[in-house]
């Protein structure tokens, strides 16, 4: 028996047909969009390359190669793919999730949004680095060496991390480094927690996982203590840059509705600071010295402030290997080496006050050999300077210390 249809049916019928046709359009026209528009090759929000269309091979396809760059390349060059992500971060942030794409999301007394990077994933490789940099102050002499380990702001800012949020414990870790190194271990964690305490929400980014000038600054103090230095005048004071900021951790979620931040820059004197960088990150051929493959560089770098990253406005990012000589410091004859991570970016513009030439090494990019920096630059005294998490995940600098031993500054 044939059932008659409800009057309902036919409207219901026709509005699905309309839904579905919309939303195939819709796809029809992003997966068009991938080929059509122009691709991107890099992310300014994310601050990384992006995937294009790969080139098709037998070879590739029958890898399976092709198939994951394939992939990839959907995913990155998807039209409006910002704005997904934006809604996404936030249908996932309304619904009470603080873990999005990859970083953690708290809250300042201040009620604003801070953001927060997961603990390292991979070997923490903190005791082999550090067994390697004992060794090395055995040859160079506990005053010839300092160590300073920085605590990421979650360690810092403690209140502020959401429920169970896993952090890499950097108080632990500079413990130990004090335990192992003594006198050549520097402890900024204490100044910075102190004022932290006290209600100061400036010394880490809270968009961005790098400290910020007035964090650097606290460490500053404590370096210039330990080592019997005066501080720099005006190190303290402090102006601001650029108050659009929204750093890399922002960037892993693309959270709508957060707050742009400010970036500053101390107020120190550096008219006769000059600034030049290894455009071989070190390498030299062989009768070549290192300083033959220098180029001009920045201390401060003022076009990057119209760039997304303006981080990198502290010496224009990061570097295998920086010259940086100052004519009026105060020990103007003496030459620092430091190694470092991007955190010391904004850390060494202090010390041009202090040391007549520093030459700054990032383990990452360096392509050169520490024996030949040794012996053409003659350093008086070593800074390694590393936030906590990098520092536990670095699997270069501990080869390149011990490269060094023996060799006498």
């Amino acid at each position: 028996m044939k059932t008659k249809n409800s009057p309902h049916t036919a409207p219901l019928k026709s509005a699905s047909i309309i839904v579905c046709s919309v939303f195939l359009s819709i796809a029809l026209l992003l997966g068009a969009g991938m080929f059509i528009l122009p691709q991107h090759e890099i992310s300014d929000n994310e601050n990384r390359a992006l995937q294009t269309l790969p080139k098709f091979s037998v070879s590739d396809v029958l890898s399976g190669k092709w198939q994951v760059l394939f992939g990839d390349f959907t995913a990155d060059q998807l039209p409006l793919r910002d704005i997904f992500a934006a809604v996404g971060s936030e249908f996932k942030y309304l619904s009470g999730s603080r873990d999005i794409g990859g970083a953690y999301i708290g809250e300042d007394s201040d009620g604003k949004r801070r953001f927060f990077q997961l603990a390292p994933s991979g070997e923490d490789r903190s005791d082999i680095t550090l067994q390697a940099l004992n060794g090395y102050g055995e040859t160079v002499g506990s005053e010839n060496l300092s160590v300073m380990l920085i605590p990421s702001a979650g360690s810092i800012y403690v209140s502020s991390l959401p429920a169970n949020a896993s952090v890499y414990d950097g108080g632990a870790l500079i413990k130990k480094s004090g335990k192992l190194l003594g006198k050549s271990n520097i402890d900024a964690s204490e100044a910075l927690k102190e004022s932290a305490e006290k209600g100061e929400n400036g010394l880490f980014f809270k968009t961005d996982h790098h400290w910020t000038v007035r964090g650097a600054y606290l460490a500053y103090l404590c370096y210039c203590e330990q080592k019997g230095l005066v501080p720099a005048d005006s190190a303290g004071e402090f102006e601001t840059i650029s108050d659009d900021f929204l750093g890399t951790l922002y960037s892993k979620t693309c959270l709508p509705f957060t707050d742009s931040e400010s970036v500053e820059r101390s107020k120190i004197d550096v008219g006769g600071v000059s600034v030049h960088v290894s455009s071989s990150a070190g390498y030299h051929a062989e009768g070549q010295k290192i300083a033959d493959t220098l180029t001009d560089g920045s201390l401060y770098c003022e076009k990057e402030l119209a760039n997304k990253d303006k981080y990198r406005y502290f010496l224009g990012g990061n570097e295998g290997l920086i010259v940086i000589e100052s004519g009026s410091a105060r020990r103007s004859d003496e030459t620092l080496l430091v190694f470092k991570d991007s955190f010391a970016n904004c850390f060494l513009p202090y010390l041009t006050a202090n040391y007549g030439r520093i030459i700054a090494v990032d383990a990452r990019y360096f392509k050169g050999s520490c024996d030949d920096v040794i012996s053409e630059f003659e350093p008086d005294h070593t800074l390694v300077l590393y936030e906590c998490d990098n520092f536990s995940s670095d699997n270069r600098l501990a080869s390149l210390i011990e490269s060094m031993k023996g060799k006498k500054q």
